[in-house]
Protein backbone atom coordinates (compact mmCIF):
# COMPACT_ATOMS: atom_id res chain seq x y z
CA UNK A 1 0.00 0.00 0.00
CA UNK A 2 0.85 3.41 -0.73
CA UNK A 3 2.57 4.88 2.66
CA UNK A 4 4.60 1.92 3.87
CA UNK A 5 7.87 2.84 3.46
CA UNK A 6 9.72 -0.24 4.78
CA UNK A 7 9.52 -4.14 3.17
CA UNK A 8 10.91 -6.02 6.23
CA UNK A 9 13.51 -8.24 5.99
CA UNK A 10 12.25 -12.08 4.46
CA UNK A 11 8.88 -10.47 4.17
CA UNK A 12 8.11 -12.41 1.10
CA UNK A 13 11.12 -14.78 0.99
CA UNK A 14 10.32 -18.58 -0.91
CA UNK A 15 6.98 -16.74 -1.79
CA UNK A 16 7.61 -18.51 -5.27
CA UNK A 17 4.41 -18.00 -6.94
CA UNK A 18 4.84 -14.13 -6.60
CA UNK A 19 5.64 -12.64 -9.88
CA UNK A 20 5.10 -9.03 -9.91
CA UNK A 21 5.02 -6.43 -7.39
CA UNK A 22 4.05 -2.98 -7.79
CA UNK A 23 6.07 -0.64 -4.98
CA UNK A 24 4.31 2.12 -3.53
CA UNK A 25 6.22 5.89 -4.01
CA UNK A 26 6.85 6.10 -0.70
CA UNK A 27 9.19 3.15 -0.12
CA UNK A 28 12.51 3.30 0.85
CA UNK A 29 13.84 0.56 2.46
CA UNK A 30 13.73 -3.27 1.35
CA UNK A 31 14.96 -5.32 4.07
CA UNK A 32 17.15 -8.61 3.77
CA UNK A 33 16.04 -11.52 1.47
CA UNK A 34 12.75 -9.92 1.36
CA UNK A 35 12.26 -11.36 -2.19
CA UNK A 36 14.57 -13.80 -1.60
CA UNK A 37 13.28 -17.05 -4.36
CA UNK A 38 10.17 -15.48 -5.32
CA UNK A 39 9.35 -15.60 -9.02
CA UNK A 40 9.84 -11.74 -9.95
CA UNK A 41 10.49 -10.65 -13.56
CA UNK A 42 11.31 -7.02 -13.35
CA UNK A 43 11.97 -4.78 -10.67
CA UNK A 44 11.48 -1.38 -11.37
CA UNK A 45 12.38 0.37 -7.97
CA UNK A 46 10.21 3.54 -6.91
CA UNK A 47 12.52 6.77 -6.81
CA UNK A 48 12.76 7.06 -3.01
CA UNK A 49 14.35 3.67 -2.24
CA UNK A 50 17.43 4.44 -0.75
CA UNK A 51 18.86 0.79 0.46
CA UNK A 52 18.69 -2.51 -0.68
CA UNK A 53 19.86 -4.79 1.84
CA UNK A 54 21.91 -8.30 1.77
CA UNK A 55 20.37 -11.29 -0.88
CA UNK A 56 17.21 -9.04 -1.40
CA UNK A 57 16.81 -10.17 -4.76
CA UNK A 58 18.86 -13.69 -4.12
CA UNK A 59 17.70 -16.57 -6.45
CA UNK A 60 14.83 -14.78 -8.23
CA UNK A 61 15.56 -17.22 -11.50
CA UNK A 62 13.29 -15.38 -13.34
CA UNK A 63 13.98 -11.78 -12.68
CA UNK A 64 15.48 -10.08 -15.80
CA UNK A 65 16.58 -6.58 -15.21
CA UNK A 66 16.50 -4.01 -12.17
CA UNK A 67 16.20 -0.29 -12.26
CA UNK A 68 17.77 1.36 -9.25
CA UNK A 69 16.76 4.78 -8.53
CA UNK A 70 18.78 7.88 -7.99
CA UNK A 71 18.55 7.59 -4.17
CA UNK A 72 19.85 4.58 -3.41
CA UNK A 73 22.73 4.83 -1.48
CA UNK A 74 23.20 0.84 -0.39
CA UNK A 75 23.50 -2.13 -2.14
CA UNK A 76 23.86 -4.73 0.21
CA UNK A 77 25.77 -8.00 -0.64
CA UNK A 78 24.37 -10.76 -2.97
CA UNK A 79 22.15 -8.62 -3.83
CA UNK A 80 21.05 -10.23 -7.32
CA UNK A 81 23.14 -13.48 -6.70
CA UNK A 82 21.99 -16.46 -8.34
CA UNK A 83 19.56 -14.30 -10.65
CA UNK A 84 20.26 -16.78 -13.49
CA UNK A 85 17.80 -14.95 -15.81
CA UNK A 86 19.24 -11.24 -15.50
CA UNK A 87 20.41 -9.76 -18.29
CA UNK A 88 20.78 -5.98 -17.28
CA UNK A 89 21.00 -4.33 -14.18
CA UNK A 90 20.51 -0.35 -14.93
CA UNK A 91 21.12 2.71 -12.69
CA UNK A 92 19.73 6.18 -12.97
CA UNK A 93 22.26 8.76 -14.22
CA UNK A 94 21.60 10.96 -11.46
CA UNK A 95 22.36 8.23 -8.71
CA UNK A 96 25.68 9.63 -6.78
CA UNK A 97 26.93 6.17 -5.73
CA UNK A 98 26.42 3.66 -8.27
CA UNK A 99 26.34 3.45 -12.44
CA UNK A 100 26.16 1.01 -15.16
CA UNK A 101 27.83 0.14 -17.94
CA UNK A 102 25.67 -1.00 -20.52
CA UNK A 103 23.86 -2.76 -17.43
CA UNK A 104 26.97 -4.26 -15.85
CA UNK A 105 26.45 -2.09 -12.08
CA UNK A 106 29.25 -0.39 -11.25
CA UNK A 107 30.19 1.96 -8.61
CA UNK A 108 29.85 5.83 -9.78
CA UNK A 109 33.21 6.22 -11.30
CA UNK A 110 33.29 3.12 -12.95
CA UNK A 111 36.18 1.60 -11.01
CA UNK A 112 34.79 -1.41 -9.90
CA UNK A 113 32.94 -3.87 -11.16
CA UNK A 114 30.15 -4.95 -8.55
CA UNK A 115 27.68 -7.13 -10.29
CA UNK A 116 28.12 -8.68 -13.58
CA UNK A 117 24.15 -10.15 -14.78
CA UNK A 118 24.30 -14.26 -14.96
CA UNK A 119 22.21 -14.04 -18.18
CA UNK A 120 24.07 -10.53 -19.47
CA UNK A 121 23.52 -10.73 -23.35
CA UNK A 122 27.64 -11.35 -24.68
CA UNK A 123 29.51 -14.39 -24.75
CA UNK A 124 32.73 -12.79 -24.89
CA UNK A 125 33.43 -9.36 -22.17
CA UNK A 126 36.51 -7.28 -21.95
CA UNK A 127 36.95 -5.02 -19.14
CA UNK A 128 36.34 -1.59 -19.25
CA UNK A 129 39.50 1.04 -19.27
CA UNK A 130 38.21 2.35 -16.08
CA UNK A 131 38.09 -0.66 -13.68
CA UNK A 132 40.50 -1.05 -11.11
CA UNK A 133 39.22 -3.97 -9.07
CA UNK A 134 36.44 -6.80 -9.62
CA UNK A 135 34.40 -7.55 -6.78
CA UNK A 136 34.17 -10.48 -5.18
CA UNK A 137 31.68 -12.87 -6.77
CA UNK A 138 31.05 -10.07 -8.92
CA UNK A 139 30.91 -12.34 -12.26
CA UNK A 140 29.40 -15.74 -10.66
CA UNK A 141 27.23 -18.08 -11.83
CA UNK A 142 27.86 -15.90 -15.33
CA UNK A 143 25.98 -18.74 -17.43
CA UNK A 144 26.54 -16.51 -20.63
CA UNK A 145 29.85 -15.83 -20.25
CA UNK A 146 32.62 -17.90 -22.46
CA UNK A 147 35.58 -15.32 -22.73
CA UNK A 148 36.59 -13.34 -19.96
CA UNK A 149 39.57 -10.71 -21.21
CA UNK A 150 41.03 -8.82 -17.83
CA UNK A 151 43.60 -5.93 -19.31
CA UNK A 152 46.58 -4.73 -17.07
CA UNK A 153 44.79 -1.79 -15.69
CA UNK A 154 42.84 -4.09 -13.49
CA UNK A 155 45.09 -3.99 -10.24
CA UNK A 156 42.56 -6.25 -7.84
CA UNK A 157 40.28 -9.23 -8.66
CA UNK A 158 38.03 -10.07 -5.92
CA UNK A 159 38.28 -13.96 -4.22
CA UNK A 160 35.46 -15.92 -6.02
CA UNK A 161 34.85 -13.44 -8.46
CA UNK A 162 34.11 -16.05 -11.15
CA UNK A 163 33.05 -18.75 -9.10
CA UNK A 164 30.43 -21.33 -11.01
CA UNK A 165 31.02 -19.32 -14.46
CA UNK A 166 30.03 -22.78 -16.14
CA UNK A 167 30.36 -21.98 -19.31
CA UNK A 168 33.63 -20.27 -19.36
CA UNK A 169 36.15 -21.19 -22.04
CA UNK A 170 39.03 -18.63 -22.20
CA UNK A 171 40.08 -16.31 -19.39
CA UNK A 172 42.69 -13.82 -19.91
CA UNK A 173 44.59 -12.86 -17.34
CA UNK A 174 46.78 -9.19 -17.35
CA UNK A 175 45.68 -7.77 -14.67
CA UNK A 176 48.51 -5.62 -12.82
CA UNK A 177 48.42 -7.44 -9.78
CA UNK A 178 50.53 -10.26 -7.90
CA UNK A 179 47.87 -12.56 -7.02
CA UNK A 180 44.78 -14.37 -7.79
CA UNK A 181 42.35 -14.73 -4.67
CA UNK A 182 40.73 -18.24 -3.19
CA UNK A 183 38.50 -19.96 -5.35
CA UNK A 184 38.71 -17.21 -8.25
CA UNK A 185 38.01 -20.02 -10.83
CA UNK A 186 36.39 -22.48 -8.96
CA UNK A 187 34.25 -24.86 -10.32
CA UNK A 188 34.53 -23.33 -13.94
CA UNK A 189 34.38 -26.93 -15.61
CA UNK A 190 34.84 -26.03 -19.13
CA UNK A 191 37.78 -23.37 -18.85
CA UNK A 192 40.66 -25.09 -20.98
CA UNK A 193 42.33 -21.63 -22.04
CA UNK A 194 44.43 -19.46 -19.66
CA UNK A 195 46.19 -16.97 -20.69
CA UNK A 196 48.41 -15.66 -17.15
CA UNK A 197 50.96 -12.99 -16.71
CA UNK A 198 54.48 -13.44 -15.21
CA UNK A 199 53.13 -10.36 -13.03
CA UNK A 200 51.72 -13.32 -10.49
CA UNK A 201 53.50 -14.11 -8.00
CA UNK A 202 50.67 -16.34 -5.94
CA UNK A 203 47.46 -18.66 -6.54
CA UNK A 204 45.22 -19.00 -3.29
CA UNK A 205 43.46 -22.04 -2.47
CA UNK A 206 41.83 -23.82 -5.10
CA UNK A 207 41.78 -20.68 -7.51
CA UNK A 208 41.59 -23.22 -10.40
CA UNK A 209 40.23 -26.22 -9.30
CA UNK A 210 37.29 -28.01 -11.18
CA UNK A 211 38.93 -26.73 -14.95
CA UNK A 212 39.13 -29.32 -17.93
CA UNK A 213 41.34 -31.72 -18.08
CA UNK A 214 42.89 -30.46 -21.33
CA UNK A 215 43.56 -26.82 -20.15
CA UNK A 216 46.04 -25.15 -22.16
CA UNK A 217 48.23 -22.50 -20.18
CA UNK A 218 49.62 -19.34 -22.02
CA UNK A 219 52.38 -18.08 -19.58
CA UNK A 220 53.94 -14.76 -20.48
CA UNK A 221 56.76 -15.91 -18.97
CA UNK A 222 60.13 -17.86 -18.70
CA UNK A 223 59.78 -21.48 -16.68
CA UNK A 224 61.95 -20.26 -14.14
CA UNK A 225 59.54 -17.43 -13.36
CA UNK A 226 56.53 -19.89 -13.13
CA UNK A 227 58.40 -22.32 -10.75
CA UNK A 228 58.54 -19.06 -8.35
CA UNK A 229 54.95 -18.52 -8.37
CA UNK A 230 53.62 -20.19 -4.98
CA UNK A 231 50.19 -22.49 -5.09
CA UNK A 232 48.62 -22.26 -1.94
CA UNK A 233 46.80 -25.46 -0.43
CA UNK A 234 48.15 -27.67 -3.73
CA UNK A 235 44.61 -27.15 -5.10
CA UNK A 236 44.81 -25.86 -8.92
CA UNK A 237 44.82 -28.81 -11.08
CA UNK A 238 43.32 -26.21 -13.74
CA UNK A 239 47.30 -24.58 -13.78
CA UNK A 240 49.68 -27.28 -11.93
CA UNK A 241 48.31 -30.37 -14.30
CA UNK A 242 47.88 -28.38 -17.93
CA UNK A 243 49.23 -27.77 -20.62
CA UNK A 244 52.07 -24.79 -20.09
CA UNK A 245 53.25 -23.08 -22.86
CA UNK A 246 55.95 -20.42 -21.58
CA UNK A 247 57.14 -17.21 -23.35
CA UNK A 248 54.25 -15.99 -24.74
CA UNK A 249 52.90 -12.51 -26.10
CA UNK A 250 49.25 -11.48 -25.90
CA UNK A 251 47.91 -9.09 -28.78
CA UNK A 252 44.52 -8.41 -26.87
CA UNK A 253 42.68 -6.80 -30.26
CA UNK A 254 44.35 -6.26 -33.67
CA UNK A 255 43.47 -2.69 -35.39
CA UNK A 256 39.96 -1.72 -35.81
CA UNK A 257 38.89 -5.01 -34.29
CA UNK A 258 37.19 -3.55 -31.35
CA UNK A 259 34.60 -6.52 -30.61
CA UNK A 260 36.93 -9.15 -30.95
CA UNK A 261 35.70 -11.34 -33.55
CA UNK A 262 38.62 -10.84 -35.81
CA UNK A 263 36.76 -9.17 -38.24
CA UNK A 264 36.82 -5.44 -39.32
CA UNK A 265 32.94 -4.06 -40.13
CA UNK A 266 29.99 -1.67 -39.18
CA UNK A 267 29.95 -3.29 -35.52
CA UNK A 268 32.99 -1.82 -34.87
CA UNK A 269 32.50 1.27 -35.80
CA UNK A 270 29.11 1.25 -33.98
CA UNK A 271 31.15 0.50 -30.57
CA UNK A 272 33.87 3.55 -31.06
CA UNK A 273 31.16 5.48 -31.99
CA UNK A 274 28.84 5.02 -29.02
CA UNK A 275 31.60 5.42 -26.90
CA UNK A 276 32.95 8.46 -28.26
CA UNK A 277 29.31 10.00 -27.72
CA UNK A 278 29.51 8.38 -24.44
CA UNK A 279 32.94 10.32 -23.35
CA UNK A 280 31.39 13.32 -24.37
CA UNK A 281 28.43 13.37 -21.72
CA UNK A 282 30.58 11.51 -19.28
CA UNK A 283 34.07 12.41 -19.76
CA UNK A 284 34.64 8.87 -19.09
CA UNK A 285 35.59 6.19 -21.82
CA UNK A 286 33.79 2.96 -22.07
CA UNK A 287 36.87 1.54 -24.22
CA UNK A 288 39.47 -0.40 -22.64
CA UNK A 289 43.55 0.53 -23.14
CA UNK A 290 43.98 -1.76 -25.82
CA UNK A 291 40.16 -1.23 -27.59
CA UNK A 292 41.76 2.72 -27.59
CA UNK A 293 44.76 1.54 -29.36
CA UNK A 294 43.60 -0.71 -31.56
CA UNK A 295 40.89 2.22 -32.38
CA UNK A 296 43.13 4.26 -33.06
CA UNK A 297 43.76 3.94 -37.19
CA UNK A 298 45.12 7.51 -38.08
CA UNK A 299 48.11 7.03 -35.22
CA UNK A 300 46.67 10.48 -33.86
CA UNK A 301 46.48 9.98 -30.77
CA UNK A 302 43.06 9.69 -30.14
CA UNK A 303 40.55 7.35 -31.39
CA UNK A 304 37.09 9.58 -32.72
CA UNK A 305 34.63 9.09 -35.80
CA UNK A 306 37.62 9.65 -38.06
CA UNK A 307 38.74 6.59 -37.11
CA UNK A 308 35.02 4.97 -37.39
CA UNK A 309 35.21 6.97 -41.02
CA UNK A 310 37.83 4.49 -41.74
CA UNK A 311 36.80 1.42 -40.18
CA UNK A 312 33.63 1.31 -42.11
CA UNK A 313 36.11 2.27 -45.80
CA UNK A 314 37.89 -0.85 -45.07
CA UNK A 315 35.33 -3.24 -44.70
CA UNK A 316 33.66 -2.26 -47.84
CA UNK A 317 36.89 -2.75 -49.21
CA UNK A 318 36.94 -6.15 -48.16
CA UNK A 319 33.11 -6.51 -49.01
CA UNK A 320 34.52 -6.46 -52.71
CA UNK A 321 36.87 -9.25 -52.29
CA UNK A 322 39.58 -6.87 -51.17
CA UNK A 323 42.16 -8.99 -49.19
CA UNK A 324 45.12 -6.90 -47.38
CA UNK A 325 44.69 -6.19 -44.15
CA UNK A 326 43.95 -3.10 -42.66
CA UNK A 327 47.12 -1.18 -41.90
CA UNK A 328 48.53 -2.28 -45.46
CA UNK A 329 45.12 -1.14 -47.18
CA UNK A 330 45.57 2.43 -45.51
CA UNK A 331 49.40 2.45 -46.47
CA UNK A 332 48.20 2.48 -50.01
CA UNK A 333 45.98 4.75 -49.82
Amino acid sequence: PEGLTEIPSHMFRFTSALSEVNFPESLTKIGEAAFYGTALTEAILPPQVAVLEANVFTGCTELTRVKIPAATTEIGDYAFSGCTAMTGIFVDKDNTVYSDCSGVLMDKAQTTILDYPDSYPAKRYTIPATVTTIKGQAFSEAVTLETIIIPDTVKTIGSHAFLDCTNLRSAVILADTDKIGQYTFYNCGQLSEITLTNRIQSVGFRAFTEQSEQTDVYYLGTEEEWAGIVFEGVQNEGLTEGNVHFNQTYILLHKGDLTGDDRINSSDAAVLLLAAANEGVTGVSELTQEQLRAADLNNDGSSNAADAAMMLHYAAYRGTGGVADIEEFFETK
